[in-house]
């Protein structure tokens, strides 16, 4: 599991849930920040949920190394309220702290196998400076129109371009803009700039 796209499958969950008005999906990743694990997404997707869920793989050792068991899948309950929005009615993030609720089903005897993002891979001054141009290739991980692996329980990878250069506040806004295929569905996917394969995302961390 060394290559960064393959890890890449094991830092986003779909996220379902169910509103007074119908089902809400949507996708999250996992943000690993102060030694706590945080589910990220957006505010929408989450927004009037009374009972939802996520899901993540089990793990098993092989040969001494942790490995995803592909095709299982544990079910981790939640509900809006377990959600801290951004204060910016504006900015449409929210976060989880999924930290105790991991480490009780690893306590029960249920293993789960994780990736996460992390500070390290947010560009930083010099990276703008040396690498970044104006013209990037991104890809974003998550569910499309909920659309999965159901077999084995994997998100769906998919690519763009940025459509603004992302060093500068599009129309005076903290954001810039991608041009991809993106569908309901994928709100909260992770946009990422595509890095060289030898690169690695945070691996399993105590929390």
């Amino acid at each position: 599991m060394q290559a960064l796209s393959e890890q890449l499958l094991f830092t986003t969950t779909r996220i379902e849930g169910n509103t007074a008005n119908g089902v809400s999906i949507g996708t999250g990743f996992f943000f690993d920040y102060k030694e706590r694990l945080f589910l990220i997404t957006n505010k929408h997707v989450v927004k009037n949920v009374v009972s939802g869920y996520f899901s993540m793989v089990r793990s098993c050792v092989s040969n001494g190394i942790e490995e995803p068991i592909i095709g299982s899948k544990v079910s981790i309950r939640f509900t809006e309220s377990n959600f801290i929005g951004h204060p910016d009615q504006n900015i449409d993030v929210t976060v989880m702290n999924t930290s105790n609720l991991i480490n009780q089903m690893v306590a029960t005897g249920n293993p789960l196998y994780r990736k996460s993002v992390s500070e390290a891979l947010i560009p930083t001054a010099s990276d703008y400076d040396k690498f970044i141009s104006p013209i990037e290739d991104v890809v974003f991980v998550g569910y499309p129109n909920g659309l999965f692996d159901t077999k084995n329980n994997l998100p769906i990878i998919r690519r763009g371009v940025t459509a603004s250069p992302c060093y500068y506040n599009f129309d005076g806004n903290k954001i810039f803009l991608i041009d991809a295929s993106v569908f309901p569905g994928s709100s909260g996917s992770p946009v990422l700039f595509i890095m060289p394969e030898h690169i690695q995302i945070n691996p399993e961390k105590p929390i």
